[in-house]
């Protein structure tokens, strides 16, 4: 269950990769984000089959470099708009960040406890700030929209919810166990919902960076498709967010 419920973030990562080609400005930003998000399903999937440490590390690294690009898309949504002078020291910083991370990781694995820090610190900062800009941004240029609320809604509630199923697994495997039969809950593979849930919540996360990006370059912004909405820039229309 847990290296099958991993290949749906592969599929999600294709499809938001050939809509952003299709339907918005297309920059850099989008193929790293939709790729990073492509890897870590791939190196999901790889260590659920075989567990070994070296497919983990192919699972949980990208996990830090996906949040090291969505801090990118955030920080950066106006450059080349309304940011003056670009933050050109950003990109260079979050690269030496995740060198930084890998050594650790990879040279000192009795200290996972850094990677855990180090994700759940990406991931606090984001949410925050994502939850900031949504709801409590003032109207106006890349200011808060009922799209992107609703966008970062949905992200909100796949992403948190699937991580706390993750951490109650997590918490009470710690305390009963997986073997023999001895928890429980054991058949409701919890773990397999979090992969669903980060899957569809990263998703959501960054077709809600697209429209504000979308806001900042002062483009018009709406919505296409209902069970997995994407995001369209309209390149010669004025301002709109639908």
């Amino acid at each position: 269950y847990n290296t099958f419920s991993s290949i749906p973030m592969c599929g999600l990562a294709a499809y938001g990769c050939y809509r952003a080609r299709q339907h918005l400005k297309w920059e850099t930003r989008w193929a790293l984000a939709w790729l990073a998000l492509g890897v870590v399903g791939f190196g999901s999937a790889l260590f659920h089959a075989t567990l070994r440490h070296v497919f983990q590390a192919a699972d949980e690294l990208p996990m830090l470099y996906c949040n090291l690009i969505f801090i990118y898309l955030m920080l950066e949504e106006g450059s080349g708009a309304t940011h003056a002078p670009r933050k050109r020291w950003l990109a260079p910083l979050l690269v030496a960040v995740g060198a930084a991370q890998t050594v650790v990781y990879v040279a000192f694995p009795a200290l996972y406890g850094v990677f855990l820090l180090s994700y759940l610190a990406g991931t606090s900062w984001l949410v925050q700030r994502s939850v900031r800009l949504a709801w409590f941004a003032p109207p106006g240029a890349a200011g808060s929209t009922p799209l992107q609320r609703r966008l970062c809604w949905i992200a909100l509630m796949c992403y948190l919810g699937g991580g706390a199923l993750w951490i109650f697994e997590n918490t009470v495997c710690g305390v009963h166990g997986e073997g023999g039969g001895g928890w429980v809950l054991q058949w409701a593979h919890l773990h397999a919902w979090w992969h669903i849930g980060a899957s569809c919540g990263t998703y959501h996360f960054i077709e809600y960076y697209a429209a504000r990006r979308g806001a900042a370059l002062k483009l018009g912004v709406r919505s296409a498709g209902s069970l997995l909405p994407y995001i369209i820039h309209d390149l010669d229309t004025e301002p709109k967010n639908k």
